[in-house]
């Protein structure tokens, strides 16, 4: 079992890690956002606390704007639907909105033909 401080630190690290997410996404280091993204969601790294769910759809909404603005179209599909599919179950509106709006944004990007460029690699 978790020490006290351990256990109570979970939440706290979930949340530094999204937050580390979108620092490096927004610097355009798409590998190293997706491995933050995907630490929330892993149950071997982050184990289950209370509200993890949101936090975890928090990282999958996380995961699909980076597959997205890297222009990895089917995998940011691929996110979205399993964002859409989770946020639906719940009753949390703004999440589902949240949902929808990326769901647009990525179908928006797919009658557009963008994002057909390598996801990992920008120009410098």
């Amino acid at each position: 079992m978790r020490s006290d401080a351990k256990q109570h630190a979970v939440p706290w690290t979930a949340i530094g890690m999204i937050s580390a997410g979108y620092a490096e996404l927004y610097r355009g280091r798409y590998a190293e956002a997706l491995q933050c993204f995907a630490q929330v969601r892993d149950p071997g790294i982050t184990p289950n606390f209370f509200l993890h769910w949101y936090w975890r759809m928090q990282a999958r909404l996380g995961s699909s704007e980076v597959r997205l603005q890297a222009g990895d179209i089917p995998n940011a599909r691929i996110e979205v639907d399993d964002l859409l599919e989770s946020a639906l179950s719940t009753a949390d509106p703004h999440l589902q909105a949240l949902a929808w709006e990326m769901k647009t944004r990525v179908a928006m990007a797919e009658q557009t033909g963008w994002g057909l460029g390598n996801i990992f690699s920008r120009p410098s």
